[in-house]
């Protein structure tokens, strides 16, 4: 049997190297940072009449990072890269957004699931994997609740409220203040990444959008 030589194995496993990181990192850069993995099914648990939806990519790059940060000076900095937003449809009349977010959780990312109608409030938001304790359903509308119906400038407002109430008799719990927060970030990436669409939601026509 012919023998190997030395620089011949390292050159074979040079080879072997380079082509395990090439697959490794097909899916990362095939796959945004925020994206649905089966968005037929969320948006048919949220959207049941819709007909057809668009599946938009953008991208938080250094200039959309900064104008980020001016809003929240706090948020997750490792959020470069590309992001998805679901815009739904019924007919051809646009009926709301979906949008995908990993938060910090108790074991782990939590990955959620957000739910906006077309003025870019939240309607509601569903956990699509959650690393915690148990989360009732009671535990679960409740939150659901706080965040409904709220705009960007509902949740600064209660974030700022939070933030203000560290002695309150009662104050917010962790779990709460980081699901505001979430949220807030939600809006302010998809405003700072669509802007085009946001003007479109105030009724200002934009030939970019």
């Amino acid at each position: 049997m012919p023998r190997i030589s030395h620089s011949t194995c390292q050159t074979l496993l040079s080879l072997l190297f380079a082509a395990t990181l090439t697959v490794w990192s097909m899916p990362v850069k095939a796959v945004a940072y925020c994206a649905i993995r089966d968005p037929v099914a969320v948006i048919q648990q949220f959207y049941p009449a819709y007909t057809s939806f668009k599946a938009i990519e953008g991208r938080v790059d250094p200039t959309t990072r900064e104008a980020i940060a001016t809003r929240l000076p706090l948020w997750h900095k490792q959020e470069f890269g590309f992001h998805t937003l679901y815009e739904i449809y019924q007919n051809q009349e646009i009926i709301g957004y979906l949008r995908a977010s990993q938060e910090k959780g108790q074991f782990g990312l939590n990955e959620i699931v957000w739910v906006l109608d077309t003025q870019f409030r939240i309607t509601t938001f569903e956990y699509l994997r959650y690393r915690g304790t148990p989360l009732s359903e009671s535990k679960l509308s409740k939150w659901q609740s706080i965040v409904s119906r709220k705009s960007r400038e509902d949740l600064e407002k209660m974030v700022e409220q939070d933030l203000a109430a560290p002695f309150h008799p009662d104050p917010p719990s962790p779990s709460r203040h980081a699901l505001l927060k979430a949220a807030l970030k939600t809006i302010i990436l998809t405003q700072a990444i669509w802007p085009a669409r946001m003007l479109r939601a105030k009724g200002v026509e934009n030939q970019d959008g």
